[in-house]
């Protein structure tokens, strides 16, 4: 079988999604990379993965541009003769339903990585785009064989709205962990200083005020705490923060990109997470779970998969710095709660979402479909 995985950048196909691809050119099938232009394709060609430009803008909005997308990535289809295409976040999974309607003999699939910013915000633009998504979306997604969620609510929505059939809907508790890379090797012991890191891309609904307000709280109170940050940067989001904001920030040690997440990861005592972004389930969260740290975050869609409050970690409210502060002091001055609750990350990380669990069941869903 020849399957396309179709996503807005070649690096999420990398980091989210090479070990499903990797598990399928064992099963003997032959896999595509259909992104924009990116930086991964030595990697993907070094795994046997053939890439295959798309220029897709990711922001844009232009029925022109998005016309042109979807009509190239109908070519591409046809002319790499593919059985399957499985495209994964909303603009994708949408352009690819439109680019299927009238190619007969391909199965497609659809992955939605949470509902994104049109369920974030409220303001007439976010809700005038979350009113058309679920009145074309009845019609866009009956192209799709299998539509398949991260989380229960996400499907419980567009289920109640129509956008899916309960037939076609599914929940696979996100993209997955591996579990024996990501582990706590290495025994770190912090004598002398309690490290928090906040790990996230770089858009406002990731939590960046609340952390920083909470930061310059704790750190009047205890000295001997640093506030790590690390951002994956994104020049062209809508809600985009820049580096020089985050520079700007006193009692905040400022990283950047890192790319060695697991060594950072190693490091740091309390994982935050203070999203209030609509979530599917949070990459940063699952490496943080996997690594058996002590795990901060909101009582949000997709976050509470990962964190169970008072068990691995505390969960508060969205935007609530106050909230914020309460749960960091907790676990800044119980050092056994934190060695517990990093206990019960580990725990659930390999119960739940590790690789080889998650990938089982994508495996299961190509044969069926």
């Amino acid at each position: 079988m020849r399957i396309g995985f179709v996503s807005v950048l070649d690096q999420n196909l990398v980091l989210f999604r090479l070990e499903l691809m990797k598990a399928l050119i064992l099963e003997g099938h032959e896999v595509f990379a259909i992104t924009p232009e990116g930086k991964a394709a030595n990697i993907l060609l070094e795994n046997k993965i053939t890439p295959l430009i798309w220029p897709m803008e990711r922001f844009s909005l232009s029925p022109i541009k998005l016309m042109r997308s979807i009509n190239i990535l109908a070519d591409i289809i046809k002319a790499n003769r593919l059985d399957t295409v499985h495209a994964f976040m909303l603009k994708p999974c949408l352009l690819t339903n439109l680019a299927c309607l009238l190619i007969k003999n391909v199965r497609v699939l659809n992955t939605l990585t949470g509902l994104g910013i049109i369920y974030t915000e409220s303001t007439f633009k976010y809700e005038l785009s979350r009113y058309l998504f679920e009145l074309f979306g009845r019609l866009i997604f009956l192209r799709a064989n299998a539509v398949i969620f991260q989380n229960k609510e996400d499907l419980e929505i567009l289920l109640a709205k129509g956008v899916v059939s309960q037939k076609k809907a599914s929940v696979i508790r996100g993209s997955g962990i591996d579990c024996s890379y990501w582990q706590n090797d290495k025994l770190v012991n912090n004598k002398d200083k309690i490290l928090v890191l906040m790990a996230a891309r770089a858009i406002k609904q990731k939590g960046f005020e609340e952390y920083f307000a909470a930061a310059e709280t704790l750190n009047k109170e205890f000295p001997p705490v640093e506030f790590w940050l690390a951002c994956f940067p994104e020049k062209h989001h809508p809600f985009a923060l820049s580096d020089q904001l985050f520079k700007s920030k006193k009692g905040i040690k400022y990283l950047g990109y890192v790319q060695n997440m697991k060594e950072l990861l190693r490091d740091c005592d309390i994982f935050v997470y203070p999203s209030y972004y609509r979530e599917g389930i949070p990459r940063a969260l699952l490496e943080a779970c996997s690594m058996g740290k002590a795990l901060v975050s909101t009582d949000q869609v997709g976050c509470r998969e990962v964190v169970t409050n008072g068990l691995n970690g505390f969960t508060v409210k969205p935007k609530d710095s106050v909230g914020l502060v309460k749960a960091l002091r907790n676990l800044i001055t119980n050092p056994a709660q934190r060695e517990q609750f990093g206990v019960e990350s580990r725990k659930i990380a390999l119960e739940y979402f590790d690789t080889k669990k998650i990938n089982s069941q994508y495996l299961e869903l190509y044969n069926k479909n």
